[in-house]
């Protein structure tokens, strides 16, 4: 099924603006708390990484002390999760990814440089119910592309209950109540420009701290 982005990040957008504008949003709970977790990952360009360095920068100076802001550190793009850790499973989570690990590693390690790297074009900042992200395009839905290519060939639990179709990387969480939102609002509707980075390599990572401040690396593949 094809994902129009465009449609998916205005529907996102109109929904939670009044909310936020509203100052209803959900503050963070979970940040800095154990989790567990496999997912996988796309680590950010470098040009990406300057960029949100300075959004981050512009938004603690209008906001002081009232967001999360992850680290350099941990910059990334969720591709896919495979063992979700807010997802039930039967098996438990770390039993779940137990059960298939020696096959999935295989498989995954098997399909280096079995697909094409591609472009993504940050631009879109949006301001939701539960933090600020920044959204990216694809040209030829190549990310849609390569989530449904990694769960055809890998063993993906089935009992996973997100289905990821934007593309996206978290610039900041909320610690407290926004003093003024609609600053905020207004500073997002001014930054929207582009930054372009190329998709190279993933990364199956399992995740150990909110929201994969740490994290080990268990695999990766290049892509050609």
């Amino acid at each position: 099924m094809k994902v129009n982005l465009k449609k998916e990040y205005s529907s996102i957008e109109k929904r939670d603006k009044n909310d936020f504008l509203a100052n209803r949003i959900v503050l963070d709970t979970h940040w800095g708390q154990p989790i567990w977790g496999v997912a996988f990952q796309i680590d950010l360009g470098k040009k990406v990484g300057r960029q949100l360095k300075q959004y981050q920068a512009e938004l603690n100076w209008l906001e002081p002390g009232n967001f999360l802001f992850p680290d350099s550190s941990y910059w990334h793009i969720t591709v896919n999760q495979v063992v979700h850790w807010c997802d039930t499973y039967q098996l438990g989570l770390e039993g779940t990814w137990k059960n298939v690990k020696p096959e999935f590693l295989e498989k995954f390690r098997k399909l280096d440089k079995t697909f094409q790297s591609f472009d993504l074009t940050f631009s879109k900042l949006i301001a939701t119910h539960s933090g600020i992200i920044w959204c990216a395009y694809d040209k030829k839905g190549e990310m849609r592309q390569l989530r449904n290519f990694l769960y055809e060939k890998l063993p993906i639990p089935p009992e996973n209950s997100e289905s990821i179709k934007i593309i996206h990387t978290t610039v900041a969480r909320y610690k407290n109540r926004l003093n003024n939102p609609k600053r905020i609002v207004e500073f997002i509707e001014k930054n929207q420009q582009p930054v372009v980075m190329k998709v190279n390599k993933i990364y199956l990572r399992n995740e150990l701290i909110f929201p994969s401040i740490k994290t080990k690396t268990l695999a990766s593949i290049n892509l050609m």
